[in-house]
């Protein structure tokens, strides 16, 4: 809990720094006062003066303040301050007031460009160009390419990040080109033939259409013989393998490893519970023996990555073309799938963004042993914590997960190339923040699922601190371009408020009456305090429930 709050302060102390410092900056450029650098709300707590500001630490760690000369904690004027002409906010050209109150969310806008370039510079740990999983049944299988394999150069041109994998690859979309690999301290070349690297929706290149990730394979296994010894033993369908003999399992890969090894094996199966309790364990015994991580099937009668249907949507595609709870999704169009991420990969291909249209898709199923083919056309959904839409069946899916590998490497760039990198995420991050938005407003994502208050900042900041300094920093830059998008939004209280008027009073030729606004910004502030509450309490439940 201390390491929670502290996190949390330094986060939300970082932001409102740099939001208000460009504010004040800016108001000292052209000659306004600022009697008051608020970090928090409410009474002071300790400080010091310099160059007639007191710089504040005040009680209620909520956000923080300027406040300017001649101007109320909204910016308007204040009728009782007795300021000089020069130094009064609410006297300077409207341009001035416009450039102070832009300054604050623009530089928070600013905020990762600089985070982001110096990470890079300096080496910020990231997914490594080591191959986690390689899918069976894939090109990348049939060239030889197997999981733990590292990718050391593509067309010759080196490189030690998965980032530069996919960099490099861009200019061998669609083209011949040339990996190197790196196994067991020995290097190999395998050709990528014209037309197999496809792309994704996005455009980038989609390095599982050759079947390699660097996202494990989860040890869930698929009951591929009923009388086999996992069978008899007790196993099903979308169990999971936590453990053998003691050591945990968190790889498909990991599991045949320790399975190959001669003489009994203790395996704890965990079993997912289907009201959403706590999952079981079970103790099994099987005996070991040779087998293929690249197989369908394995001697004790399970294979990998069980893709069961838990539950089917009401309404939905899946619904109308008859998949039921307990089917095994095994193919989409012809293409073997092995894991939730190789799933998603190839269901987003019936969809073409150029025309917005989605193609039927065939679906390949076990029931009750017997493979069956069903077509069916997606629906176009923005899933819950994603921020773009992409093609959904409607159905809930267990087993089969995967998730990045833990395999990090650290890379230092040049200046010129760490601000091009920099740059890319900062405006990936603006722009998909800007879709949430977005989403929100049209109503494709709720707000409960897309917006967090003061506790799920707290709760993140602290996991990201945990695990690093770099992390954090990252973290710092997401929620820097949060709070600089939302204060630019045309809502009472808010910076966007305030730029609002001024753009009004310039049209106008004359602001509005100062008693209309007075009267806007309280509604605004009463909004805003409505909405805080509720996503506060919609924070705590989540704690509460253990959604986070």
């Amino acid at each position: 809990m201390v390491r929670m709050i502290a996190a949390g302060l330094v986060l939300i102390g970082v932001l409102v720094i740099v939001h208000e410092l460009g504010h004040y900056l800016v108001a000292r450029f052209f000659g306004v006062g600022a009697p008051v650098f608020s970090i928090g709300m409410g009474p002071r707590i300790f400080g010091f003066r310099h160059k007639g500001t007191d710089f504040r630490i005040s009680m209620l760690p909520v956000g923080g303040y300027v406040q300017l000369a001649g101007a109320d904690p909204f910016g308007e004027e204040d009728a009782d301050a007795n300021v000089p002409d020069d130094e009064n906010f609410a006297k300077k050209p409207l341009y001035q007031r416009f450039l102070i109150i832009f300054a604050g969310p623009a530089v928070n806008l600013v905020l990762p460009f600089v985070l982001f370039s110096l990470l890079y510079m300096v080496g910020n740990p990231e997914p490594s160009s080591r191959i986690a999983t390689v899918y069976p049944d894939s090109p990348a299988a049939e060239w030889g390419m197997r999981s733990g394999d590292r990718i050391v150069a593509v067309n010759g041109e080196p490189v030690e990040v998965w980032f530069e994998v996919q960099e490099s690859l861009e200019d061998t979309e669609g083209e011949p080109g040339v990996l190197t690999l790196e196994r067991d301290g020995t290097s190999f070349d395998v050709a990528i033939p014209e037309g197999a690297l496809l792309a994704t929706v996005e455009g980038e290149p989609d390095l599982v259409s050759l079947g390699i990730t660097r996202s494990v394979r989860l040890p869930m296994v698929s009951i591929t013989d009923p009388q086999g010894p996992a069978a008899q033993a007790g196993m099903q369908t979308g169990d999971g393998i936590g453990k053998v003999d003691g050591e945990d399992m968190v790889s498909w890969e990991g599991l045949i490893s320790a399975l190959s090894a001669p003489g009994a094996h203790e395996l704890e199966v965990v079993r997912p519970s289907d009201d959403g309790q706590e999952a079981e364990k079970h103790a099994i015994t099987l005996q070991g023996g040779s087998a293929d991580p690249m197989s369908r099937t394995t001697p004790w009668g399970f294979g990998p990555s069980a893709l069961v249907v838990q539950s089917v949507a009401d309404g939905s595609a899946a619904q109308a073309a008859g998949l039921q709870s307990g089917d095994e999704l095994v193919s989409i169009n012809g293409v073997e799938l092995f894991a939730y991420e190789h799933l998603l990969h190839t269901m987003k291909r019936s969809y073409d963004p150029a025309t917005h249209r989605i193609a039927p898709v065939e679906v390949g199923y076990l029931r009750d042993g017997e493979r069956h083919m069903v077509s069916l056309t997606p629906a176009l959904e923005v899933v819950s914590r994603e921020v773009y839409p992409r093609p959904v069946m409607g159905v809930r899916l267990s087993g089969g997960q995967t998730y990045p590998s833990s395999d990090e490497a650290v890379h230092r760039y040049g200046i010129f190339q760490a601000i091009s990198r920099g740059t890319t995420t900062s405006v990936g991050i603006i722009r998909d923040t800007g879709q949430m938005l977005v989403n929100m407003v049209t109503a494709e994502s709720s707000v409960r699922e897309s917006v967090g208050g003061p506790v799920a900042i707290f709760r993140v900041a602290a996991y990201q601190a945990e695990r690093g300094i770099f992390k954090f920093l990252e973290t710092i830059a997401v929620l820097s371009v949060s709070l600089g998008i939302i204060n630019l939004l045309p809502v009472p209280a808010l910076d966007g408020g305030q730029i609002l008027f001024y753009a009004v009073e310039g049209l106008r030729g004359r602001p509005l009456s100062i008693e209309l606004r007075e009267r806007i910004q309280m509604l605004g502030v009463m909004m805003l305090v409505v909405f805080m509450l509720l996503i506060t309490a919609d924070d705590i439940s989540d704690a509460i429930a253990g959604r986070f």
